[in-house]
């Protein structure tokens, strides 16, 4: 069964979990020695006096690493966004200050803006004036030669413009009246 952590628990747990840098710290090298992390999880075990198991420790370890992460970028996105110092995001884990010893190893991610393409619009327009010149002795960056030889541009899918493909269709009635 899996164990319950209240707030007092997991308070008790903070504190004796700062005591064992293998678990925590992937900078140094006892971090890397699986035989010392199993005695330091049953260790930890023994210090907390609770009735729970090595796998509640490994999910709870997990937890509170990536909980502690996902606040610190949310403290990060909001100093970039340019706002005042009076809104800048305060955390709301009553346990945040209890792990700051995480600080130094729980670095967010440098996220990317789906926004920025590598492509403009007047520089689609350019590829497909010269797409439609028909020459194909000029090559573009991105374009490659293909396997019969033709050259053609190879530009991801979520990169091209929608092509019309309707057809258009000749009826009798329509030529008659023409």
């Amino acid at each position: 069964m899996v164990f319950k952590w209240n707030d007092q628990n997991t308070l008790l747990f903070l504190e004796n979990f700062k005591n064992y840098q293998c678990l925590w710290n992937h900078k140094i090298d006892e971090y890397k020695d699986r035989t010392m992390r199993a005695n330091s999880i049953k260790s930890l075990i023994s210090d907390l006096n609770l009735e729970i198991t090595e796998e509640d420790i490994k999910h709870k370890i997990k937890t509170i690493r990536t909980r502690y992460t996902t606040e610190l970028t949310k403290i990060k996105q909001s100093t970039k966004s340019g706002c005042s110092s009076d809104d800048v995001y305060v955390p709301t884990l009553y346990w945040f200050k209890h792990a700051e010893f995480l600080s130094s190893v729980c670095v967010p991610r440098q996220s990317t803006s789906s926004l920025d393409a590598p492509q403009t619009q007047n520089e689609d327009s350019a590829e497909s004036e010269q797409t439609q010149s028909g020459s194909e002795e000029q090559k573009t960056p991105n374009s490659e030669i293909s396997r019969n030889g033709s050259s053609e541009l190879m530009t991801p899918s979520y990169f091209r413009k929608p092509t019309n493909k309707k057809r258009k269709i000749d009826i009798p009635i329509d030529r008659a009246i023409k």
